[in-house]
């Protein structure tokens, strides 16, 4: 009876109690992260709080990348798959685990014409927040935080940190992110909304608010609707992994390159990138790529799975009508 409760609870009221599994998840996740860092570094608990004091110090980098993991591991999948286990796979469509896309062979272009768009569309997000106003100061001190964390990560000397960046900022954040905010929260948005656009939006809005970087929000939050597109066209999460793993990853290589040559950084690669003719270019191909995905769109075939839910009293129906028949099997 219990399980039946569980199941055939409203997918809105189950995208509440996730968010309360996501913060519980994240809460250990942390704590496993700080203690195995701790264990791991040397560096004391309460500097190991300070993430901004890590930048200084010997092991912090480490320490940072650690806790990240966890993060991801425990906050992220660990959530999404304890969801699972309380509200059964069916909730959550399975998470279409046992479906492999064709069309995960067009994502490396695909994700590479999209990054001009991004860099456009981060541009915009920048002009929102006006210079010396009071949105740049609420927002600014965290984005400049964040960006020197990021860049600290991102130093690589030796093919073998490039290995460690693209598991910790490309593979890990590229399933478990997905799994979550894909696999969960879009699910039951759209279940409950009933509407798949809305689902889609919804949870890609909070999938770049949760990530505390406002000057790059826009950005974030086009990406997480363009995975969430990616999922209900092609009947399966993980060519949302393999995009969201194939951003991150150009993004790490990128960095991984600029260090190997003195004569070129990150910011020489983006001018580029928004040179409007490779714009232009890049729109126009990135559009009939995604062109391709839509003519072969799975989503006709899954929409009335994806979008429907048990609802309790057809539940109870069946339950009683087993157990009726259990009853004449017996006699």
């Amino acid at each position: 009876m219990m399980k039946a409760v569980f199941q055939t609870m409203h997918p809105l009221m189950r995208a509440l109690m996730y968010f309360c599994m996501l913060t519980v998840c994240a809460s250990i996740g942390l704590g496993i992260g700080i203690a195995i860092s701790s264990s791991a570094t040397g560096i004391d608990l309460e500097t190991l709080a300070d993430t901004s004091s890590l930048m200084t110090i010997d092991g912090g980098t480490a320490a940072l990348k650690i806790m990240n993991s966890a993060n991801q591991l425990i906050g992220f999948l660990g959530s999404a798959l304890l969801f699972s286990l309380f509200f059964g796979k069916v909730s959550v469509d399975g998470f279409w685990t046992k479906k492999w896309s064709k069309m995960i062979g067009f994502l490396p272009l695909l994700i590479f014409f999209a990054l001009p768009l991004l860099l456009v569309s981060f541009e915009f997000n920048s002009m929102l927040i006006p210079e010396g106003g009071y949105l740049e100061g609420l927002f600014k001190p965290s984005e400049e935080l964040a960006g020197e964390m990021t860049e600290i990560m991102l130093t690589m000397n030796t093919p073998l940190d490039l290995v460690i960046m693209l598991i910790v900022v490309a593979v890990l954040p590229g399933i478990c992110e997905e799994f979550a905010f894909r696999g969960v929260l879009q699910s039951q948005l759209a279940k409950g909304f009933k509407n798949v656009h809305l689902g889609i939006w919804v949870s890609a809005f909070i999938f770049s608010a949760i990530h505390f970087q406002f000057y790059g929000f826009i950005p974030r939050m086009l990406l997480g609707a363009f995975f969430g597109y990616l999922v209900i066209h092609t009947g399966s999460i993980w060519t949302a992994v393999v995009a969201h793993t194939l951003n991150n990853g150009y993004a790490v290589v990128s960095a991984y390159m600029a260090g190997q040559m003195p004569d070129m950084s990150t910011d020489d690669l983006d001018n580029a990138s928004l040179n409007p003719y490779f714009v232009l270019m890049s729109a126009v191909i990135f559009s009939l790529l995604f062109w391709v995905i839509l003519q072969k769109s799975t989503w006709s075939n899954i929409k009335e799975t994806y979008l429907r839910y048990l609802k309790l009293p057809v539940v109870l129906e069946e339950l009683e009508k087993a157990g009726d028949q259990s009853v004449a099997d017996k006699k």
